[in-house]
């Protein structure tokens, strides 16, 4: 007899709840039936779980809803959601958009970078046929200095003394190099008064220059007034060769992985510049350099040069 009589409200309560998915204008109304046919129900039937009832068979569910289920808990939040819209005191939640992994928007910020910087001087024939006479007549007056030369011959520190006027060209145009990589902590241009020594090298057949820095400088420079051959046929050799300044460790786990963008090759290993009559490098004065021997039978003629504050 209990379960005769508990049926039909049942029933009712059922249809009732699957209606409320569909139309939030009417739930006011529906929520006050929803609560009389609880109490039907409970009088019959006190422990079964109205919690728990399922909207009617073939109607659609609301997404999230567990198992389909409608509780008072989701009508009452629906009923409180449509009173706040019609008092325009809510705006109706948007769906998060759904985001292709395949399609993110990557944005790379090259932070720490090392700049190494490269320019072709104009009117460099010129200078090169007036520096070459210099060096060349120098070298054959006064003894080779030993730094970080392997063979070869390097002058004293004193070549702004008697360079003249082809190497303050030279030095004139690193000092213009040097302001257009430097700015101030802000990013804004800084015009520094720099303060520069320099000195001349010649190296021949298997001479070159172990990995060496620059203590006490902010940048350095390297000038090519003789390229020695090895602009037009690289297998002659004395390539400039830099370091990653962060050592071998970024390698030492995956040595055949690097990272992807501009430089990310140079990860962990070193890089070569192939010399050219002409060209100036320039690059922060701790960043590891040296020469690779050269293997020509000519003059390799370089102008080097620190730029200190």
């Amino acid at each position: 007899m209990t379960d005769y009589v508990a049926f039909g409200p049942i029933k009712c309560r059922v249809e009732v709840t699957g209606e409320i998915e569909h139309a939030h204008e009417r739930l006011r109304k529906w929520l006050a039936d929803l609560e009389s046919l609880d109490a039907i129900v409970l009088t019959f039937a006190p422990d079964f779980q109205v919690e728990a009832i399922k909207p009617k068979a073939g109607r659609a569910v609301a997404a999230g809803h567990r198992k389909g289920m409608m509780t008072r808990h989701t009508a009452e939040h629906g009923l409180d959601m449509a009173r706040q819209r019609e008092s325009g005191s809510v705006v109706p939640e948007q769906p998060e958009p759904r985001q292709d992994p395949g399609k993110l928007e990557i944005q790379v910020a090259a932070l720490f970078p090392t700049p190494v910087a490269t320019a072709q001087l104009p009117e460099a024939d010129r200078i090169n046929a007036a520096l070459k006479r210099l060096i060349l007549e120098r070298e054959a007056a006064q003894a080779s200095t030993q730094h970080s030369n392997l063979g070869g011959w390097q002058s004293t520190w004193d070549f702004i003394d008697w360079g003249g006027p082809a190497l303050q060209a030279v030095l004139k145009a690193g000092e213009a190099l040097a302001n257009r990589l430097t700015t101030d902590r802000q990013g804004r241009p800084a015009r520094v008064e720099w303060k520069i020594n320099c000195w001349a090298n010649v190296n021949r057949k298997g001479h070159g220059n172990e990995f060496h820095t620059h203590p006490g400088a902010y940048w350095s420079g390297v000038y090519y007034v003789d390229d020695g051959g090895a602009g037009a046929d690289p297998s002659l050799g004395g390539q400039l060769e830099v370091q990653d300044p962060r050592g071998v460790a970024p390698v030492m786990y995956a040595p055949l992985l690097a990272f992807a963008g501009p430089g990310g090759q140079a990860l962990g290993a070193r890089e070569m510049l192939q010399p050219r009559a002409g060209m100036m490098v320039m690059f922060p004065s701790w960043v590891q350099h040296g020469v690779r021997p050269y293997h020509g039978d000519g003059d390799r003629i370089s102008v080097a040069f620190n730029l200190s504050v």
